[in-house]
This record gives structure tokens, sequence and C-alpha cells, in this order.
């Protein structure tokens, strides 16, 4: 049987890099794999392009390869142009500033902690807080309020058109697309038969669904997507974080065949 055309689809904090240091050094043998046997690696993360671009040009083979950033919000090539229209975020901005004062104050954003503040509250250091601050199409969010006062602020996001996504740390607040609406997008763009979504977070459930193999990762510091069909294709990673990613995808890469010559086992 010819091997199928697969891609891996993949949440980064947590998922691909580790919660804390952001390293992947774990998953490292894995990517080159991966890259040896042409397979597709798509990073989809709630981070910037400016960020993903140059996460993956540390990776092995991973550059070559579109991404999702911002949840989804966009797909970039790797060839590009940088873009620099900022007209989502200026609305999702505008929109917070009009909240009711008792949301407004549990609710900060990027835009508000600026790089020092985005580098104290992900342990980023500066020069990567910058890149995470070029927000095009979302806002991550820190809350602080109850219950109670997340859902009235998901009634008026809902009334704006607005999408708030819990993720691993952060709240998000966007427009239009979300990890799993490019889950069909991915699959067209690259000719896929088969796609194998990881992820951490609650923010990567429906990703992990829509794809044809889902892989939960444990998450630690908080809730692991969950409430998945009878249906879904799913599998547990054995650890946290690059390692538990990197046992998952050698246990499928071995389970359907494939070697390093880039065939499968049966032919």
């Amino acid at each position: 049987m010819p091997r199928p055309r697969l891609i891996i689809l993949s949440d980064l904090d947590g998922t691909l890099l580790d919660h804390h240091g952001y390293g992947f050094e774990p998953a490292r043998p894995v990517l080159a794999r991966l890259e040896r046997l042409n397979i597709p690696v798509v990073l989809s993360s709630s981070k910037t392009a400016a960020e993903m671009a140059q996460i993956a040009a540390l990776m092995p083979g991973v550059a070559r390869w579109p991404f999702v950033c911002e949840n989804g919000a966009g797909i970039v090539w790797p060839d590009d142009a940088a873009q620099t229209d900022r007209e989502d975020w200026h609305r999702l901005r505008a929109f917070m500033q009009c909240l009711p004062s008792d949301l407004r104050g549990c609710l900060t954003g990027f835009g508000d902690l600026g790089p020092d503040g985005i580098a104290a509250a992900t342990g980023l250091s500066r020069a990567s807080a910058v890149l995470a601050g070029e927000r095009q199409f979302s806002e991550p969010c820190l809350w602080t309020g109850d219950d109670a006062g997340l859902k009235r602020l998901a009634r008026e996001c809902a009334a704006h058109g607005i999408k708030a996504q819990q993720g691993g740390r952060f709240l998000t607040l966007g427009f239009g697309h979300t990890k799993a609406s490019r889950v069909d997008d991915v699959r067209r763009a690259l000719a896929a038969e088969m796609i194998v979504a990881l992820g951490d977070a609650p923010n990567d459930r429906d990703m992990i669904a829509a794809a044809d193999m889902g892989v939960v990762v444990p998450n630690p510091a908080g809730p692991a997507p969950n409430g998945f069909g009878p249906d879904a294709n799913i599998i547990h990673a054995p650890a946290p974080g690059p390692a538990g990613w990197a046992g998952a995808v050698t246990t499928i890469l071995d389970d359907i065949g494939f070697d390093e010559k880039g065939k499968t086992a049966h032919g």
C-alpha cells in the first residue's frame, strides 16, 4: 500500500514547545525524521506571524511549510511578504475600551501590557515579547474576574461578532477563522490525505477533533482538550510538552509504517 500524504498540524506552547522554557529539544530528532520523510509540520498557534517565522526557522524542516497564526486568524506562507495590516487588532482594542468598567478592569490585553508586561506574563525575553506584541488579527488577554463576569464578557463579544477562546494561559479575542476552521484549508493547500493534529489546551479541542487523528498532550498547567465524541480518533501523548509530542508522533509514524527512506513497511 502506498503511504498516505501525511501532515502534522501542531500547537506550540505546551505541545511542541515547553510551557516554561519554550524549548523543543526533545522533539528535534523526530522533527529531523519528518524532514527526511518530507512530511510537512504545520504549526498552529495563538502566536503572531512574526513570532512563528522566527520559531519555524529554528526547527528542522519546518520553515518550508505554511503556519497558522493567531489562533487561526491567518495562514502565512514562507515566501509571503511581512503583513502590516492591523485593522482587526485596532477594532478589538476599540471594543475593549467600550466595555463596562467592571469588565474592562478585569481584562488586560497585550496592548495594555506592552513589551515589558508581555515578557513578565509569558516568561519571554523582551525581544521575543516585542514580536508577540505585533498583533494583526487577535488580542490575547489575562482575565482576573470571576466566572459570572466571564459569561457577561462572552455575551458582549458575541454581540459584536467577536470570539473569545480560552487557551492554556490567555483568553484570546478575535474575528473569523479558528484553528479548527483552518484544518481543511491546510488539507487542500498541501493535498493531505491524513492530518494528525496535536494540542494541549481547550482552544485546540476542535482542531484535534477536525483532524483524521488527534493527539491530546497532557497539560500540567491547566485543563486539556476533552469532550470528544465516540467516533473521534484520539490518542494521548505519554508526557507533557515536546517529549510527549515526540513520543506520540514516533508511535504514529511507526504504526503507519514510515521508514527512513520515505516508504511504508508495506511498500
